[in-house]
């Protein structure tokens, strides 16, 4: 009987040989770490993007809590409004007037959207409060909220409709 001890490796489909098939340890560390680069820069590069869209967020939901108040006083016949925090975070309460000079909070609107700043328009004082009467008219109201370098306005550019609009708009101070 005879033994051979220098077998050389049987070639694969492909041409590879048996012990050169698949990959190392080595390389699979290398995509690995490729890939982790990669999403770390796409994980930085997406961050202002997203605090935009949270900030535009925010911004829709003012402007929905507004439409729905001035809807509210139309189909109930009562002044209603939504005031905003003293704190300048953006939270606000939406009120009903019972009678003359009383008013019951319906609704609490709590921002949550993270650091956001809400101040007026054009002095980077306290929002204006938006109120609605009856017959759809507004005495007005508008906020700017911002955050970091973006920012919107939610205001009521006519008050003898009552119209509600939503813009761009420079960061509060």
């Amino acid at each position: 009987m005879s033994v051979i001890t220098d077998q050389k490796p049987v070639p694969q489909p492909g041409g590879k040989k048996l012990r050169e098939a698949g990959f190392t340890l080595v390389e699979l560390l290398v995509v690995i770490a490729i890939f982790a680069a990669l999403s770390a820069i796409a994980f930085v590069a997406l961050g202002p993007t997203v605090r935009s869209y949270q900030l535009k967020g925010a911004a829709r939901q003012i402007y929905s809590d507004a439409l729905k108040v001035r809807t509210q006083a139309i189909k109930e016949g009562k002044v209603t409004g939504l005031r905003f925090s003293d704190d300048n975070t953006g939270n606000y309460d939406v009120w009903v007037e019972t009678s003359p000079g009383n008013e019951d909070i319906t609704y609490s609107g709590v921002s949550s959207y993270g650091q956001l700043t809400a101040c007026a328009p054009t002095t980077g004082d306290q929002p204006t409060d938006f109120v609605f009467y009856p017959n759809g008219t507004s005495g007005g109201g508008s906020v700017r909220i911002s955050m970091n370098s973006n920012a919107w306005k939610v205001h009521v550019p006519n008050p003898g409709t009552g119209s509600i609009k939503i813009e761009k708009s420079t960061p509060c101070p």
